[in-house]
């Protein structure tokens, strides 16, 4: 497939459905991951994929995280949109707009189905060990 097809074919799943997906199946997308180039080959990252009971667990962290208002813990600082130029806040507010205008016309609660991390019946966590800037640059 080449690159404007695959760009233009692309979307985001923010509702899965509750079928099992065959870990041969996660084991071939990863293995197609790594064929991903990185910085001088160094290949920073590990992957670890959580489904069934440690899933349901995560997700019930995850739940009653967000019922106690916890916030994430995340290795990155996270820009307010405010922060962001006015470039980029114009896009920004034009895709809430659209996607605000999807959720309500197909009677989605985003934040309930964001809470169940989307239904996912498996979620990968990318992490990489050494942590530098470099490692970004994959």
């Amino acid at each position: 497939m080449d690159f404007l097809k695959a760009n233009s074919n692309r979307y985001s799943v923010r509702s899965f459905s509750d079928k099992d997906v065959d870990d041969k199946i996660l084991t071939n997308i990863v293995k197609q991951a790594q064929q991903a180039p990185s910085w001088a080959n160094a290949q920073p990252w590990k992957v670890c994929i959580a489904k069934d009971d440690t899933l349901d667990r995560i997700k019930r962290v995850y739940h009653n995280n967000n019922i106690k208002g916890l916030a994430g813990d995340s290795d990155f600082y996270t820009m307010h949109r405010n922060q962001w130029g006015n470039f980029a806040r114009r896009n920004m507010a034009g895709w809430n707009n659209d996607f605000s205008r999807f959720l309500i016309n197909n009677r989605v609660n985003f934040g309930e189905i964001s809470d169940k991390l989307f239904d996912a019946p498996a979620v990968a966590f990318l992490t990489i060990e050494e942590f530098n800037p470099w490692s970004f640059m994959t």
